[in-house]
């Protein structure tokens, strides 16, 4: 695209699809060499406005098969419906916290071994271009700076 600068949103799914604890793993080894990994962590007033927003408005999720396989069972069971019952909007409100929760120890691990971590409220003040160069300079220059005890 000839883009100077570029940012990539691959939404959370993608760490359904990725192996963050192998070296190899072909598509961050991909974005690792083309992009900077940046994790936004937030806290939990974060998650509580992330619940909101996806029960105004869900978008459609990638799950991990053992998680959604799990969660369709015990959501059947609580609701006492078979699969032909399920209200998708429902189930999907049902576990999406839970979802949540699960992918945070893989957003953990992606930012560990492929990128960085800003923390949310930093990103939130960020209103133009240069603002956030900056930050993510800023960060780049402390982890460097903690990297080589400088």
């Amino acid at each position: 695209y000839a883009y100077q600068n570029f940012v990539c949103d691959t939404s959370g799914s993608i760490c359904e699809v990725v192996n963050p604890e192998d070296p190899n793993d072909p598509l961050l080894t991909h974005l690792y060499k083309n992009t900077l990994i940046i994790l936004i962590k937030g806290d939990k007033k974060h998650k509580d406005q992330l619940i909101k927003r996806f029960k105004a408005n869900p978008k459609p999720i990638y799950y991990n098969e053992n998680f959604l396989n799990e969660k369709w069972s015990n959501f059947k069971n609580i609701n006492n419906v078979d699969n032909k019952n399920v209200d998708p909007d429902k189930f999907i409100l049902y576990c999406f916290e839970d979802l949540l929760d699960h992918r945070i120890p893989i957003y953990d691990s992606i930012a560990k071994n492929w990128g960085i971590t800003i923390n949310a409220d930093d990103i939130s003040k960020v209103k133009n271009e240069k603002d956030f160069i900056n930050l993510i300079s800023n960060y780049l220059n402390i982890l460097y700076l903690n990297l080589f005890r400088i």
